[in-house]
């Protein structure tokens, strides 16, 4: 159904359902593959899409239309010193897309978190009879409480993930759906921490450390080193620790995570790669295990992305990375 300005409702008919889906970041992605997934389910081939999104949304799209307006990656950005640099970007970003979108005239938007560009697309949009539908509600139960009042100006429905989230938009008269958590269809309460030990040598008794730097570019810099450093440092008390970092996509990321995982002993390291060993780093750590964490610290990477699978090759041949392994399910496998 489609809303025209009249504010009546009109059939689709035969045509295919045209969905805009926008994502802005990693997890919006996944959740915007898992919602065309779902929509392609119940309409077979009676759907459409277009959008932005990254390599997820794309390979479940493709073959229904969706091609991204333009790297989802450039709206991947945290912080306000990170994002300064690039307003004027990603405020024509927000012009060029909603002025496509008024182009194409979807029978509905879907935007998915990423609030910053999303609501500022919405806003623009306004007036323009494309029913706009937001998942993942703003957190204002927690912070901010007046931005209910102001989404309900030009949001026409939204999708929350909390089933507590309803009457904070209701009294402003936003309709919303709770339709569940993504990590829900994670399964992580599933895993098979045995399986993925024995599938990559490790002990049932070797400590195994699951790191997560963040998927923002900007976050990933920020954290990496002081991550490395907590590393280093566990790394002194516990001389077979096992590393798991989800996940890489390119060689230099792999690269960077050898950089802070893999510390060589005094100074240098024979295959290469990695910074010079910083004894102050160590604190009181004996200096035997100086001599030996080097030999026994064991780095995993994950692939979960197209652009991943792409570099396997290349990430795998990192010298310092022990592992390599691609399937999302492997993760709950570490938590289990």
């Amino acid at each position: 159904m489609t809303a025209s300005p009249e504010g009546k409702t009109a059939a689709v008919g035969a045509d295919p359902v045209h969905i805009c889906l926008i994502a802005g970041e990693h997890s919006g992605d996944h959740m915007g593959a898992q919602m065309m997934k779902a929509l392609r389910r119940r309409l077979g081939d009676k759907v459409r899409f277009s959008g932005i999104g990254g390599a997820e949304m794309t390979a479940e799209g493709a073959d229904r239309g969706f091609e991204s307006f333009f790297p989802m990656a450039e709206l991947a950005i945290g912080g306000i010193f990170e994002i300064l640099p690039h307003v004027p970007r990603v405020l024509r970003r927000v012009r060029e897309t909603a002025e496509r979108v008024r182009a194409l005239r979807p029978e509905v938007l879907l935007t998915i978190d990423s609030p910053a560009f999303a609501f500022r697309v919405g806003r623009k949009l306004k007036g323009s009879w494309i029913p706009h539908v937001h998942y993942v509600a703003p957190t204002v139960w927690a912070w901010r409480p007046r931005r209910a009042r102001i989404i309900a100006g030009f949001l026409d429905h939204l999708l929350t993930i909390f089933p507590f989230e309803e009457p904070y938009f209701s009294k402003w008269g936003l309709a919303s759906t709770f339709v569940g958590h993504p990590a829900a269809d994670l399964e992580l309460d599933k895993g098979d921490g045995a399986r993925f030990r024995a599938a990559h040598g490790l002990t049932a008794e070797q400590p195994l450390l699951c790191v997560l730097p963040g998927s923002r570019r900007s976050e990933v810099t920020k954290l990496l080193p002081i991550y490395g450093e907590v590393v280093a440092r566990l790394g002194g008390r516990f001389r077979d620790l096992a590393v798991v970092v989800p996940t890489v996509d390119t060689e230099q990321e792999a690269r960077d995570v050898v950089k802070w995982a893999y510390f060589p002993p005094m100074g240098s390291r024979s295959q290469g790669g990695g910074p010079a060993f910083d004894p102050a780093m160590w604190g009181g750590v004996p200096g035997g295990y100086r001599q030996t964490i080097n030999d026994n610290l064991v780095v995993i990477v994950m692939i979960e992305t197209l652009e991943g699978l792409k570099n396997a090759e290349a990430i795998a041949a990192v010298p310092g990375i022990t592992a390599v392994f691609a399937a999302s399910g492997d993760l709950g496998n570490f938590t289990g």
